[in-house]
């Protein structure tokens, strides 16, 4: 997929996005290193907004960090994004069991690397996607 729009480092962008902001607890088991712990929703704005503020990519930086965090290629200043809780998604009938919390997040970042925000325009953000969460809007 393409994007239809140049960045440019330094750009700034105003953004809107719906996630599921999700973190990994360990479930108590053996440890080994492919093992994925127990997938927990953040519930709390201020802890979505961390989340968020872990995939930041300053400029020069890699654009994976080293725990496998995949990083959307802008930076922004916490206190300029509003976050908002929406309803959870759930489902009684084939996915017994399904919820889904997500976050609307706006306000506006600042490119630090244009193929790395091209890939998270392209490619969502987070966990849910197929629920419509992840898309990235720009402005």
């Amino acid at each position: 997929m393409t994007v239809d729009h140049t960045s440019r480092t330094g750009d700034a962008l105003g953004i809107r996005t719906v996630v599921n902001p999700t973190r990994s607890r360990p479930t108590g088991g053996p440890s080994s290193e492919k093992a994925r712990g127990a997938r927990v929703a953040h519930t709390h704005p201020e802890h979505v907004k961390r989340w968020f503020q872990r995939r930041f990519q300053a400029e020069g930086e890699s654009a994976t960090a080293q725990d496998g965090v995949v990083r959307i290629g802008a930076t922004a200043d916490p206190s300029g994004l509003a976050v908002r809780m929406l309803p959870t998604v759930s489902s009684a009938a084939r996915h017994r069991g399904l919820r889904i919390v997500r976050a609307e997040i706006r306000g506006t970042v600042t490119v630090t690397d244009p193929e790395a925000l091209a890939q998270t325009l392209s490619n969502g953000l987070g966990q849910a996607r197929a629920y419509s969460c992840g898309l990235v809007l720009t402005r």
